[in-house]
């Protein structure tokens, strides 16, 4: 199975520059994706595979608020609800939330996802 941030970052990539874990630099804009352990990972009797629940924080980070929050907005209308054949779903578990602007000025706004993955 790819590593399920990677492929959120291939989903997010036509919205702004997107990275796998904490942003580059201080000022840097775009969208970072993060991956969490989430719950442990389920098998059933009978199973080969096995049902995994990690969940995903998504942070969009702008010199523009609006620019900032549009750019989670349109993740979220990406992510909520993906499905494909390993990833049997990925849900928005908050609501977006601003977390503020840091010392370079830059608002940053997060929501989290889990994501259950069939491997």
């Amino acid at each position: 199975m790819e590593n399920i941030a990677e492929v959120v970052q291939g989903l997010l990539s036509s919205e702004a520059k997107v990275v796998v874990g904490d942003f580059p630099s201080l000022d840097a804009e775009g969208i970072s994706v993060k991956l969490g352990e989430g719950e442990e990972a389920t098998r059933y009797l009978g199973m080969t595979t096995t049902i995994n629940r990690p969940y995903i924080i998504v942070v969009a980070r702008s010199e523009s608020y609006s620019t900032a929050k549009q750019w989670l907005a349109s993740c979220r209308a990406i992510l909520d609800g993906y499905r494909s054949d390993n990833i049997l779903g990925i849900l928005v578990t908050t609501p977006t939330i601003y977390i503020g602007r840091d010392d370079q000025k830059m608002h940053d706004f997060q929501v989290t996802y889990k994501i259950m993955i069939k491997e």
